[in-house]
Parts: C-alpha cells; sequence; structure tokens
C-alpha cells in the first residue's frame, strides 16, 4: 500500500530515469518500454493498490540495467 504522494514519487522517479537514458539508450530498448508501462500503470491505480517497496525495487532494478548501457 503506498500513499497519494508515493505513487507520485514512482511515477517522478521512472520520468527521471527516461530522460536521462533518452539520448544514450534505444526507445525501443525492452527495460525501457517496461517502465513506460509501469508509469502508465501506476497512472490509473489507486494510491492503497500499489506495493511500494516491490514498485521501486523494480524501478531501480531496471535503473541500474539502463545505467549500464548508458556507460558502456
Amino acid at each position: 500500500m503506498a500513499t497519494f504522494m508515493e505513487k507520485y514519487v514512482l511515477i517522478e522517479l521512472i520520468s527521471h530515469i527516461l530522460g536521462l537514458t533518452s539520448k544514450t539508450v534505444e526507445f525501443e530498448n525492452p527495460d525501457r518500454l517496461s517502465l513506460i508501462y509501469k508509469r502508465d500503470e501506476l497512472y490509473g491505480l489507486k494510491p492503497e493498490d500499489i506495493e511500494y517497496q516491490k514498485e521501486i525495487k523494480f524501478i531501480k532494478d531496471k535503473q541500474a540495467i539502463l545505467e549500464g548501457i548508458n556507460n558502456g
């Protein structure tokens, strides 16, 4: 269960990661696409339906992968 603010923190974090990697990682990259789909999903969910810790781990895992591509 997440609070209203945590929901928007997740959305903002995804947007931040996508922005940082937009010029160096292809748009069709599956990890970028999964973040885009996750962001869209989060917009449609009620905060109480979001498992904050699970979602933050998913986002951070994707961030690490994308940063590896970005630095590689």
